[in-house]
């Protein structure tokens, strides 16, 4: 288990303890109780790994909260490059084994998981552009740019590669031009780019790809929106 599967902000606290006053409790709570000693909130949490039962303060509750949502949209990087590539699943935990030991003789101390999972992707993406796998390069593209948008950061230019990259493909593959194809959900500024034809050569100098003012959030908190829009190839 790598080192980063046990980071904790907050101490665990399994003894049945007030973490304010430390006067003892009846019983270990399964939700949110008030010490009967100080009054003050007594916060519960299971650790999203070690499964552990947590008695906590308001604060160290808070704090727990944020790590584990970090820590799951973390994993979601290499989770989506799990589910959603044609990628052996062991060889991908080999890498990220290795990864994680070459990240903690870099940094000098236990990586985070976000910093193993963006170097595994970037490490991927390389192989499969030495390869000529634009496909496959692309794919992996997709998914660092939905993991910056889960992650409440500008994922514009992740999704702009990525995009680049099936032009590439297609133009390696005879084809002339592409149209723009938009979801049933896409927002008003999408739906405007639906059905436009455009030259591959026209399509990557002009970057039409991700809809810069796209409206759509699959994260309310990111700072951009989420453009679902394809270049659809065309002879």
């Amino acid at each position: 288990m790598f080192n980063w599967f046990k980071k904790q902000t907050t101490p665990a606290n399994t003894i049945t303890k007030c973490p304010y006053c430390q006067a003892e409790l009846d019983k270990i709570p399964v939700r949110k109780v008030q010490c009967k000693s100080c009054k003050k909130p007594i916060f519960v949490r299971t650790h999203y790994l070690t499964k552990e039962k947590l008695i906590l303060t308001e604060k160290a509750a808070t704090d727990f909260d944020l790590e584990r949502e970090q820590y799951y949209t973390d994993k979601s990087l290499l989770d989506g490059l799990k589910k959603n590539l044609d990628i052996d699943s062991k060889f991908l935990d080999k890498l990220t084994a290795k990864t994680t030991e070459t990240l903690f003789k870099k940094f000098g101390h236990p990586p985070s998981l976000g910093d193993v999972a963006w170097s595994v992707a970037n490490q991927m993406t390389l192989e499969a552009m030495k390869n000529k796998q634009l496909h496959l390069a692309s794919s992996i593209q997709f998914q660092m740019a939905l993991y910056l948008h889960y992650s409440s950061k500008n994922c514009n230019p992740i999704l702009e590669n990525s995009l680049e990259l099936t032009l590439k493909e297609a133009q390696l593959n005879g084809y002339k031009q592409v149209s723009i194809l938009t979801g049933q959900q896409s927002c008003d500024y999408c739906q405007l780019q639906k059905d436009k034809l455009f030259s591959i050569e026209e399509a990557l100098s002009k970057k039409l790809l991700p809809c810069q003012d796209c409206t759509f959030k699959l994260n309310p908190k990111a700072p951009t929106g989420w453009c679902r829009c394809l270049y659809m190839p065309k002879l």
